[in-house]
């Protein structure tokens, strides 16, 4: 019962939009369904981490990582970092940067994943708020650790469906619809990194 309840919470994640979401939709756009799927497995390794520290470090730690202004200013740097290479990838060169990815960009599209995920705290500040509901709903660490695995399987089954669907529009999309998508993504990565870095510099 624990694993499907978290299961059912995982995939209601699928609504949330975010950097990683739209990490997640550029490179299954643009580089296929397999990088789509790379990505979606580095998001899972990030999540599978950040579970592991809230869980056995929950408190003083995770709080610290949370409202600590230099990792804001990391993560920041990060997002804008994407974001910038997302307008950039926007160009007419898309054929090239295809061919690029698929020769060498693996792992590429896994990091992007991990990274994206792991360098923004509202994501420790979701997984602490499911932990608190596995310690509140469950009374053993086994049933705990079941709810936790299944949200952690829903999310990954949701991007797996979002890389998968994403391929499939890329196809009734024009090149200058595509372009015009990768400028809108760069553009909302690009600033969500200004706001987290603005957090982190009023917080010095």
């Amino acid at each position: 019962m624990s694993l499907l309840h978290g299961l059912f919470l995982g995939l209601g994640t699928a609504v949330l939009l975010g950097p990683v979401f739209m990490t997640l939709l550029r490179n299954s756009l643009q580089f296929g369904v397999k990088n789509g799927i790379l990505t979606a497995m580095g998001i899972l390794s990030s999540d599978v981490l950040v579970v592991s520290i809230c869980y056995t470090f929950a408190g003083d730690f995770v709080k610290y990582y949370v409202n600590s202004p230099g990792v804001k200013l990391l993560g920041a740097l990060i997002l804008i970092g994407f974001g910038i290479s997302f307008i950039r990838s926007r160009k007419n060169n898309l054929q090239s940067s295809i061919a690029e990815i698929r020769s060498n960009g693996k792992l590429k599209s896994y990091s992007q994943g991990f990274l994206v995920n792991f360098a923004n705290p509202t994501v420790f500040i979701i997984w602490i708020g499911f932990i608190t509901i596995a310690e509140s709903d469950y009374s053993t660490s086994f049933t705990q650790v079941l709810f936790l695995v299944g949200i952690l399987l829903g999310i990954f089954i949701t991007d797996i469906a979002k890389a998968i669907g994403a391929h499939y529009i890329s196809s009734l999309l024009t090149t200058y619809n595509l372009n015009f998508l990768y400028l809108f993504l760069g553009s909302c990565l690009a600033l969500l990194g200004c706001y987290l870095g603005y957090q982190g510099l009023i917080a010095l």
